[in-house]
């Protein structure tokens, strides 16, 4: 859960960036369907029940965490590099 907390409060920042950004549009795309896709999938393998494709629960589970953590972001709104008001601007 923690990653999604995390995922969320990327996607807040990629909010305030993404109507002077198309990079940051599809960043935020990217990123609220890997929130929802990950509350899904925990919640079907907190309630123990099939995945409905065949996969196992843990291994939907480390889909899931290796997909939140593998967010190709800008580095701004990683908080890396430049600061965000840079990048808003160069957009």
């Amino acid at each position: 859960m923690k990653l999604i907390a995390e995922a969320e409060k990327v996607a807040k920042t990629l909010e305030m960036a993404a109507p002077k950004s198309s990079l940051a549009q599809a960043s935020l795309m990217e990123t609220r369907m890997l929130i929802a896709e990950a509350r899904r999938s925990i919640g079907i393998i907190e309630a123990g029940t099939s995945t409905g494709d065949g996969k196992d629960t843990a291994g939907k589970r480390r889909e899931v965490v290796t997909g939140l953590m593998g967010l190709r972001l800008p580095a701004a709104a990683r908080g890396v590099g430049r600061p965000l008001e840079w990048w808003w601007s160069s957009g």
